[in-house]
């Protein structure tokens, strides 16, 4: 009988500067490309984050990890909910684990999105 390892949590930021982003997704590219375990980014948005932040910043991040080597096969990204702050979650999943679950703080009901203004008319 195989045992099969546990997910682990790889680490967390919140919302940084591209450039750190940039920098801590090409960490995780060259850890990845010396395993074969899977990655499951879990994002979440902040209580003022606006719409969409979570899911495109996932997108971005995944983009990011493909285009440094990492097949996009093995890379999960969810959009876990809301947090008082933004925060995305890095797990290490080897093939067959359990995967993580998403662990939101406050419920969407309670989002307000902040009002875009309407453009203007001449």
């Amino acid at each position: 009988m195989k045992v099969i390892g546990s997910a682990k949590k790889f680490g967390e930021f919140g919302d940084l500067p591209e450039e750190t982003v940039t920098f801590h997704l090409k960490t995780l590219a060259e850890f990845l490309s010396r395993s074969t375990d899977n990655l499951y980014i879990i994002g979440y948005a902040g209580r003022k984050s606006e719409r969409g932040y979570a899911g495109n910043t996932l997108r971005k991040m995944r983009t990011e990890l493909t285009a440094a080597g990492v097949s996009p096969r093995r890379i999960t990204a969810i959009d876990g909910g809301f947090r008082e702050e933004p925060l995305f979650d890095f797990w290490i999943v080897p093939p067959g684990a359990e995967p993580p679950r998403p662990a939101p703080t406050i419920d969407r009901k309670e989002i307000v999105y902040p009002k875009t203004p309407s453009p203007k008319r001449p």
